[in-house]
């Protein structure tokens, strides 16, 4: 949490918000990636997982971003 705190200047408001907002925006995640992928969607499968990996990375929670991170590429050499 404190990397978090750290990447928005110490604005507890702005945190708080971005913490509501990413639960409430990629709720039931892993099922929208999954459709995306049994579609064959790559590129919007890779544009979401990038951006879930940023905003993990701003909240602060450094292993989801580096587990999205590493779902990512995966998904990455799995489709090209």
């Amino acid at each position: 949490m404190a990397k978090g705190l750290w990447m928005v200047k110490g604005n507890k408001r702005l945190f708080l918000k971005l913490l509501v907002d990413y639960r409430k925006d990629y709720r039931g995640i892993c099922q929208r990636l999954e459709k995306l992928q049994k579609a064959g969607d790559t590129e919007t499968l890779e544009r979401l997982a990038h951006t879930i990996k940023g905003m993990a990375g701003t909240l602060g929670e450094v292993v989801g971003s580096l587990f999205i991170g590493f779902s990512y590429l995966l998904a990455f050499y799995i489709f090209n």
